[in-house]
């Protein structure tokens, strides 16, 4: 979760709360993202300026931030603790007596096939979700049941560090407020509109994370991507006496510019049509292009 303060106070979402970027006497409205695994955004969704993060999670939740400007989020459920390992014990439980069972009908039945049972059993462990903490074993016509420790452990150290990945989560909300994203300020009122923006910046953060992951490689940043394939202009010929735009051809990338497209998996055409299309922009673009002075 964050919050993203507002220059006006007429977003429909536009609340007063705690303002977590210190901008006083502004409304903001409250963002938060979820993101799989390993750090990917799936999803966004904007709240009220005044909504607190117990709304937004599934457990309670307690904020610590540091003198430095860090920011820690705390979570301890003791009662859900002990629910989950009751819930898992219980499943245990009914699986060993039905191992028992199973083995009691093997016993009474000589011509019974043991992996008929085995494949229920399989089936009976999937259904409840713990076929990775609980393995079956087979041992002549015997079946068995135990706990695998270390898929146990190995599943708890998933928890632990999901949680570190907070880091990363908190470096993609700092990318989209003060990177090249326009995140903010909000132009925008309705709260449709403030959803679809919050949007469209989560999907430009995946295009960032993409060039990021292609060209941590070639040791360049974003920004030093960006920059060095702007140099690459298109070439239009016109007609000297009509006016009219006779060929438009891309130039020969330099050697950075054709590791980073390669990097990308991209080529340029040696011909480029021309794209008609109108672009809208917030920026002052000058209408009379100036003439060089040589």
């Amino acid at each position: 979760m964050t919050s993203s303060y507002l220059e006006g106070d007429c977003n429909a979402l536009a609340a007063w709360g705690y303002n977590r970027d210190r901008k006083q006497g502004k409304k903001q409205v409250v963002v938060g993202l979820l993101t799989d695994s390993q750090g990917e955004p799936v999803s966004v969704q904007v709240y009220r300026g005044n909504t607190s993060d117990l709304k937004t999670f599934d457990q309670r939740v307690h904020e610590v931030i540091l003198e430095d400007g860090r920011r820690f989020v705390l979570r301890c459920n003791p009662i859900r603790q002990v629910q989950m390992r009751q819930s898992r014990e219980q499943k245990q439980r009914a699986l060993e007596e039905a191992v028992r069972k199973a083995n009691r009908y093997l016993e009474d039945h000589p011509r019974a096939k043991v992996e008929t049972q085995r494949k229920q059993l399989a089936a009976r462990l999937a259904s409840l979700n713990v076929q990775d903490l609980l393995k079956l074993t087979v041992n002549q016509r015997q079946l068995g049941l135990s706990l695998d420790a270390q898929a146990l452990q190995a599943a708890a150290q998933t928890v632990h560090d999901r949680y570190k990945d907070l880091s990363r989560v908190e470096r993609d909300f700092r990318t989209l407020k003060t990177g090249h994203m326009e995140f903010r300020p909000w132009f925008v009122c309705t709260e449709d509109n403030t959803q679809v923006h919050a949007l469209t910046a989560m999907m430009a953060l995946k295009v960032r994370r993409y060039l990021e992951r292609a060209w941590r490689p070639l040791e360049v940043t974003v920004e030093e991507g960006l920059r060095e394939l702007e140099q690459l202009s298109i070439m239009e010929l016109v007609h000297s006496e009509s006016g009219k735009v006779v060929a438009r051809q891309m130039p020969e990338p330099n050697v950075r510019q054709k590791q980073l497209l390669e990097a990308l998996g991209l080529t340029l055409p040696s011909k480029v049509p021309e794209a008609k299309v109108t672009v809208v922009t917030r920026k002052k673009i000058q209408h009379v292009r100036r003439t060089l002075v040589k």
